[in-house]
C-alpha cells in the first residue's frame, strides 16, 4: 500500500501504465537501497517517501539515486533512515548543498558524531530544524554546515543531553 501510495505520488498526472512501471522502479531502488546499505525496506521507503514529496530533489530518478546514501549513513550512524532523510531535505532546501554532494556532506555529519560526543543519531533529529534556524541568520553552503556541526560538538561538551546541546547549538549560529 505504502510503494502504491508513493507511485501515485511520484508519478502523479501519468496514467496507469506509467504509474505500474514506477511502482516498480520504486520498489527496485528501496529493494537495492537496502542490499546495498542494510536497514529495513519500510524505514527506506518512508524517507524514500519524503524525498519525493519535498520536491527538493528534482524528479523520482533522483530521489531514487539519493537513497542508498540515506539508507547507508543511517545504518552506520545507528539512526533512522527518515531522520536522515530530515537531514539531506534541510541541507539542500535550507543551505543549497547540492544533491550531488549529499554523500560528501553527511559523510562529514557522521565524522563529526565519531569524533565528537554529539552522534550523528542525535543530530539528526534536531539538525533540520537547526539548518532552518541558521539560514534565518544567513548561513548557507558546505563551509556554514561544517560551522554547524562544529557547533553542536561544541555545545555537547557543556551541556547535560544531547538535546541541551542542539538547543543550544542554535544559540551560537
Amino acid at each position: 500500500t505504502q510503494l502504491r501510495n508513493l507511485a501515485n505520488t511520484a508519478y502523479a498526472g501519468k496514467s496507469s501504465a506509467a504509474k505500474i512501471q514506477g511502482l516498480t522502479q520504486l520498489n527496485a531502488a528501496v529493494t537495492n537501497a537496502v542490499k546495498q546499505g542494510g536497514g529495513n525496506r519500510e524505514d527506506a521507503l518512508a524517507a524514500l517517501g519524503q524525498l519525493i514529496a519535498s520536491g527538493r530533489f528534482g524528479d523520482s530518478d533522483q530521489s531514487m539515486s539519493a537513497l542508498p546514501t540515506l539508507v547507508k549513513t543511517a545504518k552506520a550512524g545507528e539512526a533512522s533512515t527518515t531522520d536522515i532523510a530530515g537531514i539531506a531535505i534541510a541541507a539542500v532546501s535550507q543551505f543549497g548543498i547540492s544533491t550531488n554532494r549529499l554523500d560528501t556532506n553527511l559523510g562529514r555529519a557522521m565524522a563529526s558524531g565519531q569524533m565528537g560526543q554529539f552522534e550523528l543519531r542525535d543530530m539528526a533529529s534536531s539538525l533540520p530544524s537547526q539548518m532552518a534556524s541558521a539560514r534565518a541568520i544567513g548561513m548557507t553552503g558546505e563551509d556554514d554546515f561544517m560551522r554547524l556541526l562544529v557547533a553542536n560538538q561544541a555545545s555537547r561538551t557543556t551541556a547535560g543531553t544531547s538535546g541541551q546541546a542542539a538547543t543550544n547549538s542554535v544559540s551560537y549560529t
